[in-house]
């Protein structure tokens, strides 16, 4: 088993970036995740964020998504979550409507959402 977490972060002309996740999702993945992603913000106003291949996600990977959600906002952009797991499945509702991220099935249904958007 691989406990190493792994972030990639894809830039596609006309596409939104996308920035994968895979392994844990935790105290030291959070910040490289944050980091990683907060470059692709620096560039584009919004960013999907992948996270269909997190194995585990703690509060520290729940901080990274939402201040991620939260720079992306102050930028007048988007946070799209796409199969997040459970723990962030369950608060983001908590977060409220204005700040909580959209959850995607799936990147192609988050691009095609945000083009119609």
């Amino acid at each position: 088993m691989n406990d190493e977490v792994c972030v990639r972060v894809t830039e596609e002309a006309g596409h939104l970036p996308v920035a994968t996740v895979t392994g844990p999702l935790d105290l030291y993945s959070g910040p490289r995740l944050y980091r990683q992603a907060t470059r692709a913000l620096e560039r584009h106003t919004s960013l999907i964020l992948d996270l269909a291949g997190v194995t585990v996600c703690d509060s520290s990977g729940l901080n990274a998504v939402l201040r991620l959600c939260r720079r992306a906002r102050e930028a007048r952009g988007r946070l799209l979550l796409v199969c997040p797991p459970a723990l962030l499945e369950r608060i983001m509702p908590l977060a409220g409507r204005d700040s909580a991220p959209v959850v995607h099935a799936s990147v192609a249904e988050a691009r095609t959402t945000h083009l119609a958007a």
